[in-house]
């Protein structure tokens, strides 16, 4: 590997997993350009050899998961942007997984994990969340608004903020205890 320092204007790097070396998501040599991706960048997850772990509190800018591309997460992970799943995405930690933007799943999440909204501005849920891919928690911290896209099911919602916008959608609560729904401030 090699680094290029630049002073003055940062653009976002894109990287893309190869799993050269093994699953570590935290491995340098298994991203392509050469280097982990951070809060700022973008990263690519193809269908690979290796498939990532990412086991280490991670921060990202962009997530992508391609079709035939498989994340497994065990960890607190935050993706300050948008979230696109086509593959594998499999939370198996206790830990959240924060979104600062949209999250768009037209593949497979496999998760038991709080999923939080922290964006400031209007984010969207939209692809396939009911089933096998339905949502546990559900806390929405976004002052602004959540909009469906799609119908969603999800065992506890957790209003903190803004509005949660159904757009003509359907929202299943699945679990039947009155505390499934806890609006501390927002709307519905």
């Amino acid at each position: 590997c090699s680094f290029t320092v630049t002073v003055g204007f940062a653009a976002s790097n894109i990287y893309t997993w190869t799993g050269a070396l093994n699953s570590q998501w935290s491995n340098n040599q298994n991203w392509i350009p050469c280097g982990k991706p951070g809060l700022g960048d973008s990263a690519i997850i193809p269908a690979a050899g290796n498939n990532p772990i990412s086991s280490s509190n991670d921060s990202i800018g962009t997530l992508i998961v391609q079709a035939g591309g498989n994340l497994t997460i065990s960890d607190s992970f935050f993706v300050a942007s948008t979230l696109n799943n086509s593959g594998t995405l499999n939370h198996t930690g206790a830990n959240v997984i924060q979104i600062g933007g949209d999250f768009n799943n037209a593949g497979t999440f496999l998760t038991g994990a709080p999923v939080v909204f922290t964006g400031s501005g209007q984010q969207n849920l939209s692809g396939n969340f009911t089933g096998t891919n339905a949502l546990g928690t559900v806390l929405i911290l976004n002052p602004d608004s959540l909009v469906l896209g799609d119908d969603v099911q999800l065992n506890l919602l957790i209003l903190a903020g803004g509005l949660l916008d159904l757009n003509g959608n359907e929202l299943e609560i699945m679990n039947n205890s009155p505390a499934s729904i806890n609006l501390i401030s927002g709307y519905i």
